[in-house]
């Protein structure tokens, strides 16, 4: 079996896994997202050159084990970019759009290409992805444990990790220690087979404070709630990894016995982190939004900022809000700000940023979106000021089908488009344009993503005159 057919093949089992485990939710009727031209080569194959490609040698050992992590690795950075500025052209071509006729401004690259995340999401495993390349895949039977990246496709075994070029340092040292200490202390790991186990994923999230010293905030995802078993885990932690300062627990249980009620607990010092973005701190706790690149993140906001074309009178709404970055930055230039998520955590954080930068024109409201027909939150919205202009940077589903009417409805002066995901943003800026009232001023592509095929984009609407 070729190296191709291999990634097929884990492919169509992920997809045939997710189909039986839960509903079709309306993103998934969205079209293919996939921004992945350049195959990647099996191990013995020359990388210089590969399937017609100018390749350069990867730097992580794991890539051409199929680590998920780093897909265009192999990749040299220019033509990155170079792809990832055609493939948007090419898709919001593909919804109409003549660009000839729209500003559309070079991709903004990464300041650096490694070790830029601030957040990254490991996940254990009771079977092992012994794969030395991906013409011979394999996987371990079970009852062991690996902590790492899955595979592209696959959703059974985990990669386990000794290095990576996504993170901060200390972050590899610390998941080499946690494993080693998970094997030591007899930690079971997640059987996604069997759905049984104990231990399913550790979250990481790194920030500098104000006097530029590294945080970094440790998540153990369990299936239950045991935190007695964890201490030993925590103590070899905290005694060898100086910057760790926070370490929480959050129980997810498994699929089959869903109803549980999700929790988190802290373990050691405190529920969050913070960050420090144009002069305003962040609070950040494990489940909230955070722009993952942050040697790039002040460049974005910047961007997303001028596209607003803030007055002092102006009232914004920021949709998908998150722990309210992107709100709190515009409130020093507007009249009023609201933000909107859905996610408590980060409400509570976006209400306590709001506090601790002193900035009093700024609220922020928990709200599914998805549901705007509901009387509750119908009768919310209509409480708040009208916004002269609104942001959405909402997941890579894009958005519901009921907020483009809504937003139309609503008629700002400008709606500017924050994505990650420029293939179902490019479907919502259609629907937001076919009704004759809005038309693209300006789009943005943002690289915060660098050896990966994800691409930010900021799209500027602008209200058509009557």
């Amino acid at each position: 079996m070729s190296w191709r057919h291999c990634v097929r093949a884990f492919s169509s089992a992920a997809r045939k896994r997710r189909s039986l485990l839960a509903p079709v939710a309306w993103h998934r009727r969205i079209k293919s997202t996939r921004l992945d031209p350049f195959p990647r080569p099996p191990s013995d194959t020359p990388i210089e050159s590969f399937d017609g490609i100018t390749t350069v040698a990867p730097q992580c050992k794991h890539f051409l084990q199929g680590c998920g992590g780093c897909k265009i690795q192999h990749i040299p950075y220019d033509q990155q970019l170079a792809h990832k500025q055609e493939r948007i052209n090419l898709l919001f071509a593909n919804e109409g759009f003549n660009l000839k006729s729209v500003s559309v401004g070079q991709i903004v690259p990464s300041p650096t290409t490694k070790h830029y995340r601030n957040k990254m999401d490991f996940s254990f495993s009771a079977r092992a992805w012994t794969t030395a390349k991906l013409t011979a895949p394999s996987v371990s039977s079970g009852g062991a444990l690996s902590l790492g990246l899955m595979p592209e496709g696959s959703w059974l075994a985990a990669i386990d990790l000794e290095e990576c070029l996504h993170p901060l340092e200390p972050v590899m040292r610390l998941v080499g220690l946690v494993r080693q200490s998970a094997i030591a202390a007899g930690l079971e790991a997640v059987d996604r087979k069997k759905q049984t186990g104990f231990l399913s994923g550790l979250g990481i999230r790194t920030a500098h404070d104000t006097h530029g010293n590294l945080q970094i905030l440790m998540n153990l995802v369990t299936t239950s709630s045991h935190p007695e078993l964890l201490r030993p885990l925590v103590h070899a932690c905290l005694r060898q990894v100086p910057e760790l300062t926070s370490v929480v627990n959050n129980v997810e249980p498994l699929l089959r016995t869903r109803h549980m009620i999700r929790t988190e607990h802290v373990l050691h010092g405190k529920s969050f982190i913070s960050d420090t973005i144009h002069g305003l701190q962040f609070r950040i706790s494990s489940k909230s939004f955070f722009q993952p690149n942050f040697r790039n993140v002040s460049q974005l906001y910047e961007l997303v900022q001028q596209a607003c074309k803030l007055t002092p009178q102006s009232v914004v709404w920021d949709l998908f809000c998150g722990t309210g970055t992107i709100a709190l930055l515009m409130a020093r230039q507007c009249k009023q700000v609201i933000g909107l998520e859905i996610e408590e955590s980060a409400v509570l954080d976006a209400i306590h940023n709001g506090q601790l930068n002193q900035l009093c024109n700024a609220q922020f409201h928990q709200v599914d979106l998805a549901k705007l027909k509901a009387r509750e939150v119908e009768d919310m919205l209509t409480s708040l000021p009208r916004p002269d202009v609104v942001v959405v940077d909402p997941p890579r589903a894009g958005l519901h089908p009921s907020l483009p009417p809504y937003l139309l409805a609503l008629a700002p002066t400008r709606i500017v488009y924050v994505s990650c995901n420029p293939a179902t943003q490019a479907v919502d800026v259609r629907k937001l344009c076919e009704s004759q009232m809005y038309t693209i001023e300006r789009m943005q592509p943002v690289d915060m993503f660098p050896h990966t095929t994800h691409v930010e984009n900021i799209c500027s609407l602008k209200r058509i005159s009557a």
